[in-house]
């Protein structure tokens, strides 16, 4: 056998002593007061031992063609030191992905330091983990401390949000008291022009306080919601004139099915709606042709929010019909309508349209408008003791 591979074999056999000394003697803390069981020692008396096998060993008697002993034990040392660096690698390596990925789950809170590597190499793995603990419990403390930290200002947001709701709740319980008010003003007038002119101060009250109710529901935002609110009054079709039978937008079939018309009577705060009729079908035959938005809300009798992007269609309307629809609210600047019926003890007597520049009023879901649109019913109910 050549000199090559005798240096392999005894090279590869001080690589196993010095890999088993890295791995096994770092795992233990030196101790100055029991060297001999430390495991570095022992690790280092096999390796002195193996080296002085290398020595001793009569290896021209083994072999004729082995090496001279000098040289084997310089291969021997070679491959030990070499084992114990690869070792010491492994255990940086490992130690530093560990660390790693540790930090990275804890989101940049108390990140472990990877002097805890240099701690494990002068203390052993006993201390390492002890150091990482220590660490953890840390982490674990300052964690329990940001959540109350958390809490605590969640709960200071929560009750400055409900005093300002409180503070909002109080002015539109004002709002309405003050309407309550005008309204039995407006029913104690004798002179008919005189009370014709209460009624239609006090509509604009109504149809402005219920602006101020809707933006009391606002979360977030306040500032950038636009609303604007409208009434409609609904006149059967056989006390329609002629004139407004032919202004009413979006008819089609057979036009003798309308029961009535929609017709904006008043627009508080501005509203870009300044003439508008609507067609409505009131019998229950004719539920597949119903209008989406305002007819749809005093035929059902509850709330309907029509969005312009995204318009919810009945089964009975023609694609004419649709496209005109969606030209008309093309050429709006608001993104959604919510209608609110108007119902007195003698039956429905129009809708309150609340025109936003959000989608399903307050762009928060269309169970969210609604919701919204049922704490408004006070406003309709107001509104049909001046119409």
């Amino acid at each position: 056998m050549s000199e090559f591979y005798w240096a392999l074999a005894i090279g590869a056999i001080g690589a196993l002593l010095g890999l088993f000394f890295a791995l096994n003697g770092f795992a233990e803390p030196i101790k100055p007061t029991d060297l001999k069981n430390s495991a570095r020692v022992r690790n280092l008396l096999w390796l002195v031992t193996g080296a002085v096998g290398v020595i001793l060993a009569d290896w021209k008697r083994l072999a004729g063609s082995a090496p001279e002993a000098g040289f084997l034990l310089v291969c021997y040392l070679l491959g030990a030191i070499a084992g114990a660096i690869l070792g010491l690698l492994v255990i940086v390596v490992f130690l530093a992905l560990s660390i790693r990925h540790a930090n990275r789950q804890r989101n940049g809170l108390d990140q472990l330091p990877y002097r805890l590597i240099i701690d494990y190499l002068h203390h052993g793995y006993g201390h390492f983990q002890q150091m990482w603990a220590k660490h953890e419990e840390a982490r674990s403390i300052r964690q329990a401390q940001i959540d109350q930290e958390v809490q605590r200002a969640l709960q200071q947001a929560l009750r400055r949000e409900r005093l300002a709701r409180i503070e909002r709740d109080a002015s539109v319980q004002d709002v309405i008291a003050a309407l309550v008010h005008g309204i039995a003003a407006v029913l104690a007038e004798p002179d008919p022009e005189r009370r014709r002119e209460r009624q239609n101060e006090v509509i604009d009250a109504i149809l402005d306080g219920l602006k101020v109710a809707v933006l009391n529901q606002v979360r977030s935002d306040f500032e950038g919601l636009r609303i604007r609110v409208n009434h409609m009054n609904f006149i059967p079709i056989a006390d329609a004139t002629e004139e407004q039978r032919m202004a009413a937008l979006f008819r089609f079939g057979d036009e003798d099915r309308y029961t009535g018309l929609l017709v904006l009577h008043r627009a508080a705060g501005g509203s870009a709606l300044e003439t508008v009729v609507l067609p409505v079908d009131g019998r229950v035959s004719d539920r597949d042709t119903l209008l989406p938005g305002a007819p749809e809300a005093f035929v059902l009798g509850k709330a309907a929010i029509i969005n312009s992007r995204s318009i919810k269609w009945s089964q009975g309307i023609n694609r004419a019909t649709q496209a005109a629809i969606r030209k008309f609210f093309e050429a709006v600047d608001f993104e959604s309508v919510a209608s609110i019926p108007i119902s007195s003890k003698s039956g429905p007597m129009g809708v309150i349209n609340i025109e936003s520049n959000r989608c399903d009023l307050l762009g928060e879901g269309e169970e969210i408008g609604k919701a919204v649109c049922t704490t408004l019913q006070p406003f309709a109910a107001l509104l049909s003791r001046v119409l």
